[in-house]
């Protein structure tokens, strides 16, 4: 029976990659992120991650700095998280209208603009909006 040394147990040691590798793309997350959280009207907040992912990202490109854009991640997707827990919470109830239709009473037909204009109660040199009269 062989026996196994304890360096190939181990896992190959990957050596790790230098932060100006990985800024970009935990740049580009987070700003996705926060794109998606104002697309869905979390604009506070929103603003709020992209302050501190811009102050990390033009910040010196080191290993804290790459553990702030990481940590943004991570409340970034948190958000996202929240934001659709609350929309799911809310779509079950019945949705409100914000604006009225209003329609016409039936046999009326819609003005037009010639007519509008002409019957303008504006005294002085805008009564008519299409054209100024000055006065001589």
């Amino acid at each position: 029976m062989a026996s196994r040394t304890a360096s190939s147990d181990a896992a190959p040691v990957v050596p790790p990659t230098s932060p100006s590798q990985d800024l970009p793309a935990l740049y580009r997350v987070v700003l996705d992120g926060v794109s998606a959280l104002e697309g869905r009207g979390e604009r506070v907040t929103a603003a709020a991650i992209r302050r501190e992912a811009i102050a990390a990202y033009s910040a010196a490109w080191d290993d804290r700095h790459r553990a702030v854009l990481t940590s943004l991640v991570g409340r970034v997707r948190r958000e996202l998280d929240r934001a659709a827990d609350r929309v799911s919470a809310t779509s079950d109830r019945t949705p409100r209208r914000r604006f009225e239709r209003r329609q016409r009473p039936a046999g009326t037909k819609a003005p037009s603009p010639g007519s509008l204009a002409a019957s303008s109660d504006r005294p002085g040199p805008f009564a008519d909006p299409i054209r100024v009269r000055w006065p001589a």
